[in-house]
């Protein structure tokens, strides 16, 4: 077991606000024990949040459980209430009005960098001396230029190209690309809240990601996206903005059959569909078998106002109905 789940096991451990019994706890044990070669990512929800986006609160815990191993937890472009006053960019969205956004917000956030928060305009400056090659192809390139290499590609290659920029727009916070975002901020780092100054009234997530997985995103070099985009002829960059936070970034969101549980107060709330699994053999790689019959239906409870589906690596956005 990864020593950073062991604390897991030290908190009052339950189900729906219920305390386990201890043959569930070795169940548990068991399940921890095949989550090999992944890496453990942390998403602080303060109550706030959790309001918006379920429409309910860890006072009610059993209800907050069912919503999240139902829906995980998404981006906040598919939840109800958005930022009017920002373009939202749809995750399937290929638009030349797309491309041109993304080249301003570019510009706006590394070359002329019209940024307020003392924090991103010290993290900006540091990543401007630590990548010259990516921020002189920005001071270069006009935004002629870069629609006509944009247009070029094929739907896929633009998607790859489209993801990673907005990707790393996400990782700057509010100035690129953070209000309505379609990515998800996770960390590794299990005292990210204390990190982000995170109120603790609230949960902490907890789940995993196999290393390579399409939609999660960080920004070395090695990573696969990173390399797609470098050979379709646009730069990348290896260093990351915060690195302290080690982000692990998410597109569209952290999926319930990789959830292994939440922190709230004084205890850990386990993912159920963990004592519904025979086996954990290749749980690190396809995650929990997860009961998503209600899912549409019980949308209607919380407030997305949108939701996607994945296939053969492709994303898909579609509203849903009001009625």
């Amino acid at each position: 077991m990864q020593k950073k789940l062991e604390y897991i096991l030290n908190k009052r451990l339950t189900v729906k606000g219920e305390t386990l019994s201890v043959e569930k706890i070795r169940t548990l044990e068991h399940f921890l024990s095949y989550l090999r070669n992944v890496s453990i990512v942390f998403r602080c929800l303060g109550d706030d949040y959790l309001q918006k986006q379920y429409n309910t609160s860890k006072d009610n815990i059993g209800l907050l459980s069912e919503y999240i191993f139902l829906y995980g937890d998404k981006g906040k472009l598919f939840y109800d209430e958005l930022d009017q006053k920002r373009r939202n960019l749809n995750i399937d969205e290929l638009t030349r009005i797309t491309f041109s956004y993304i080249y301003d917000k570019f510009q706006k956030v590394f070359i002329s960098q019209r940024l307020k928060s003392p924090r991103t305009i010290e993290a900006i400056e540091r990543f401007y001396h630590s990548e010259p090659n990516f921020i002189s192809y920005w001071e270069h390139i006009s935004k002629n230029e870069w629609l006509s290499h944009i247009e070029r590609l094929d739907a896929r290659d633009k998607q790859q190209v489209k993801d990673y920029y907005v990707a790393m727009l996400h990782t700057v916070g509010l100035a690129g690309y953070g209000r309505n975002s379609y990515f998800l901020s996770t960390s590794r780092r299990k005292d990210i809240g204390t990190i982000l100054n995170i109120p603790r009234n609230g949960i902490e997530i907890v789940g995993w990601v196999k290393v390579g997985r399409n939609n999660a995103y960080t920004f070395d070099r090695i990573e696969k996206k990173a390399q797609n985009v470098n050979k379709l002829g646009f730069p990348t960059a290896k260093t990351l903005l915060y690195p302290k936070q080690k982000e692990i970034t998410y597109k569209c969101g952290l999926l319930p059959h990789f959830i292994i549980g939440f922190f709230y107060d004084d205890a850990f709330e386990v993912n159920p569909y963990i004592f519904e699994s025979k086996r954990f053999m290749n749980v690190s790689r396809e995650g929990l078998p997860i009961c998503q019959v209600p899912f549409y239906e019980r949308l209607k409870e919380v407030n997305y106002r949108s939701t996607y589906i994945e296939y053969d690596d492709i994303f898909f956005q579609f509203a849903l109905d009001e009625d």
